[in-house]
C-alpha cells in the first residue's frame, strides 16, 4: 500500500450551472460553496514532496470554472511541483479571457471537456442549460489560441458519455473532432454511470432484455 495517494481530488466547488439528467449533482444534500484559497494552499502544501503522488484534480460535483480563483489555484499547484494538474469542465465558461489565461501562463496540464453529443438537439437535451454552438465555439477558439501561442499544454480530452440518448452519434462525434484536435489531444468514449444507482439508468446495457 503506498504511503500517500497517487491521485488527489480537490473539490473546489460543488456549484454547477447545468442540470444533466445522468448527474448526481442534485442528489447531494450538503451545503454548496466554494473552497477558500487559503485552504487550497494548505492542501497543496501537504502534498509537496510526497512520493507516489502523480496527479491532482481540481474537480468534484460541480463546474470548476464557477470558482473565480480556479486558474490561480492550478498555477499554485504547478508552482509547488505537483506533477500533473487537471480538471473536468462543461466548457460553457471557457471564454476567450479564460482560454488566454490558461494557455499563456499554464497551470493545467489537461482539460477534460464533457461534450455528450454530435448534434445540437441531442447535446442540449443532455447538457441542460448549455448552448451547443457557444460550447463548440469555446473549444475551437481554445485550440486556435493554443496553436497561436505555440503551446502543447494543456492538452484536451473530449469526453463523450455513451448513453441511450446519444449512442448513435458517437461515430459522427469522432469523425467531426479527429481532424480538429492536435496530436497530443484525445477523444474519449466511455459508458455513462449511475453513481451506484443514485440516478436514473441511461446506460445502453439497461436496454438489453434480461
Amino acid at each position: 500500500v503506498p504511503s500517500f495517494p497517487q491521485n488527489v481530488h480537490v473539490e473546489v466547488t460543488n456549484h454547477c450551472n447545468l442540470s444533466c439528467p445522468m448527474c448526481v449533482f442534485y442528489k447531494q444534500s450538503r451545503a454548496k460553496g466554494f473552497m477558500n484559497f487559503k485552504l487550497f494552499k494548505k492542501i497543496v502544501n501537504q502534498c509537496v514532496g510526497k512520493r507516489g503522488l502523480g496527479k491532482m484534480a481540481l474537480m468534484g460535483l460541480g463546474e470548476p470554472f464557477l470558482h473565480p480563483e480556479l486558474i490561480q489555484m492550478s498555477r499554485y499547484a504547478k508552482a509547488h511541483k505537483i506533477y500533473h494538474v487537471f480538471t473536468s469542465t462543461n466548457a460553457t465558461l471557457l471564454g476567450e479571457k479564460e482560454a488566454k489565461e490558461i494557455i499563456s501562463e499554464p497551470g493545467f496540464d489537461l482539460l477534460a471537456i464533457s461534450l455528450d453529443g454530435a448534434f445540437k438537439n441531442t447535446y442540449e437535451n443532455i447538457r441542460r442549460g448549455a448552448n451547443f454552438d457557444e460550447v463548440i465555439a469555446n473549444i475551437m477558439r481554445f485550440i486556435d489560441m493554443r496553436r497561436h501561442f505555440k503551446k502543447k499544454r494543456p492538452r484536451l480530452v473530449l469526453q463523450f458519455l455513451v448513453m441511450q440518448e446519444n449512442y448513435y452519434e458517437k461515430d459522427v462525434f469522432v469523425e467531426f473532432w479527429k481532424d480538429k484536435l492536435d496530436s497530443q489531444d484525445t477523444i474519449l468514449l466511455r459508458d455513462v454511470d449511475t453513481f451506484g444507482g443514485q440516478v436514473s439508468d441511461h446506460r445502453l446495457i439497461s436496454q438489453v432484455p434480461q
